[in-house]
Parts: structure tokens; sequence; C-alpha cells
């Protein structure tokens, strides 16, 4: 195993743990339920990345331009989301399916990569308006979302879940940074 496929799965890893935290810590005790979901979570994910598919790995955004459409993707969701009024979910559609065109119209290797990296960023746009207090925040979070984006290139590769993981370690790395200074 590379260093930086292990450094990456210590990383995703990290980010469900601090997902999972609360379960932990909403009860006095912890129950051995939410515990022995937890550890049977984190060795599935171990195993998805030990039992990955390679065939999938045409499908990962490899280029240095990947974080550029994450926070095209997440700009142009919050957009959506909050100033047209037309709510997360339909505005994460609408621009997920507007970028899966893409390379249909544009034949460049660089395309490949444009839908896969703004859906992760659509994630980070269908962020709370509560959480989420200008389009700074945005722009912030889709950055981070967008290396972690390349740093997890080859890691957990067709395994479902990752662009949501990588949008939320995007959005929870910008609240931490917000929130200290």
């Amino acid at each position: 195993m590379k260093f930086q496929s292990f450094l990456a799965l210590i990383i995703l890893i990290g980010i469900h743990l601090v997902f999972l935290h609360p379960i932990f810590i909403s009860e006095i005790r912890v129950s051995p339920y939410y515990l022995g979901t937890g550890i049977l979570f984190l060795v599935l994910l171990c195993l998805g990345y030990f039992f990955q598919f390679k065939k999938h790995s045409n499908k990962q955004p490899t280029h240095l331009f990947s974080p550029i459409y994450v926070i095209i993707g997440g700009l142009s969701t919050y957009y959506l989301n909050i100033h047209l009024e037309l709510g997360p979910v339909i505005a994460a559609g609408c621009i997920g399916v507007a970028a899966s065109f893409i390379p249909t119209f544009i034949k460049h290797n660089l395309a490949s990569d444009i839908p896969v990296a703004t859906y992760c960023g659509t994630f980070v746009g269908m962020s709370s308006p509560i959480i989420v207090g200008s389009p700074f925040f945005i722009l912030f979070a889709s950055s981070v979302a967008g290396l972690i984006l390349l740093l997890t290139k080859d890691v957990l590769l067709g395994v479902g879940g990752k662009l949501g993981t990588i949008a939320f370690g995007g959005v929870l790395s910008a609240l931490l940074f917000f929130y200290l200074w």
C-alpha cells in the first residue's frame, strides 16, 4: 500500500469518526448497539478499500483542475439553493445533471473530470443556510473538499458515499477555520 493511499484512507476514516462522534457522546454511556455499528462501519470502510474495483479508476478525478470544478459546483448549487430558493436537492440535481453532459460536448481529456468533481461540490453547496454565512464559506469549503478529492483519488474506488464524505470534510474544515478565526 502506498503511503499516500494510506494517508488518504486515514483522512477519510477521520472524517467518518468526526461524523459519528455525536452519536457516541449523545448518551452518557455508549450503548453496545452504537459502538458496534460504528466499528462495523469502519471495518466495512477498510474492507472497501482493500477490495476496491480497479475498473472504476478511470472515473476518479485526476487532474489538478478538479478543485476548480468542485468550487464551481459548490457555488452554483449555493446560488440556486439560497438565492433562487430551489432547495438543496433540486439545486444539486440541476447542477449535477448539467455537469454530466459537459464531456459529451467537450471532447477533451480534462472534461472527463468535470461531472464527478462538480457533483462533489454540489454536496458542499447543499449546506444549510444556518451554517453557511456567505459564499466565501462555500468557496473555502469547496476548496478544501477539492484538495481532499485530489488526495483521495485512488482510495475507495467504486465505494459509495465518497463524494459526500469529502464534502462533509470540506464543510467541517471550513466551520473549524471560521470558528477559530
